[in-house]
């Protein structure tokens, strides 16, 4: 069984090399008298999109955060000082140093693509798409018949670069 290793990323807290975040024994300064509180491995929460978050007292205020973010920047050097952290497998709550690394959004959202994590989707499939497959296939029939971008535009309601991005487009979508 693999050693589990902590160091310490907040005042008060710390963080082990296989995803658990504690609280170390404190005394806290009350109104009467000091309290001596117990520190403890706490239960982290998972959110919305599936990450694991635990809640901290950061200058007296709660704050969530990302527990592979709080391991990431604890043990894995950021060389190039790249913005996200990558779970390597795609199990997002699984938070081991050994998992995570350290990329750039394209490197995160190739690796999703590349493993299954994201599919893309048609521009008409598209949740922010006010355009129907017919709609987009209307445009491109038009453009092969010679019409300008700013016609088509006209002709379907649409501004002229949602006529443009949506006809170079298609081909990707098609496929």
């Amino acid at each position: 069984m693999e050693n589990e290793t902590w160091i310490a990323f907040a005042n008060g807290y710390e963080v082990s090399n296989i995803g658990n975040v504690r609280s170390i024994d404190r005394v806290v300064q009350t109104a009467k008298k000091p309290l001596k509180l117990k520190g403890k491995v706490l239960k982290a929460a998972i959110d919305k999109k599936g990450y694991k978050r635990v809640a901290i007292m950061v200058d007296g205020k709660l704050t969530t955060l990302k527990v592979h973010r709080i391991v990431a920047k604890a043990f894995i050097h950021n060389v190039n000082d790249k913005p996200q952290v990558n779970h390597i497998d795609g199990i997002k709550t699984n938070n081991h140093v050994s998992n995570l690394e350290w990329v750039n959004n394209s490197e995160n959202i190739k690796h999703a693509f590349d493993n299954g994590l994201m599919k893309a989707k048609r521009l008409h499939e598209s949740h922010r798409s006010k355009q129907t497959k017919q709609g987009i296939e209307r445009m491109c029939f038009l453009r092969s018949l010679g019409m300008s971008y700013q016609s088509i535009a006209k002709e379907v309601g649409v501004s002229k670069s949602v006529a443009m991005k949506n006809i170079k487009n298609y081909a990707i979508y098609t496929n």
